[in-house]
């Protein structure tokens, strides 16, 4: 039979753990947020970001940008 043992941290231990946490998730976020931002900017016209910044309404976002990457020749010439 397998019994489980806790671990019992102090308090010291604790608060260690709770400030690396900390760091890791702000670590986390200072990728996620930019990289989120990125993708839906991606899907908006130029204009409209410029002037009214991210908006989260869909009549607002395009696929403009990716026919336009997918057009270029010079773009595919890169893959090949």
């Amino acid at each position: 039979m397998e019994t489980s043992r806790k671990i019992k941290y102090s308090g010291i231990d604790r608060l260690i753990l709770g400030i690396a946490y900390a760091l890791l998730g702000l670590f986390v976020l200072s990728i996620v947020i930019p990289l989120i931002y990125v993708v839906l900017a991606s899907f908006m016209d130029p204009t409209v970001l410029n002037n009214q910044g991210l908006s989260f309404r869909i009549k607002d976002w395009t696929l403009d940008a990716y026919r336009r990457v997918l057009e270029n020749e010079m773009i595919w010439r890169g893959f090949f």
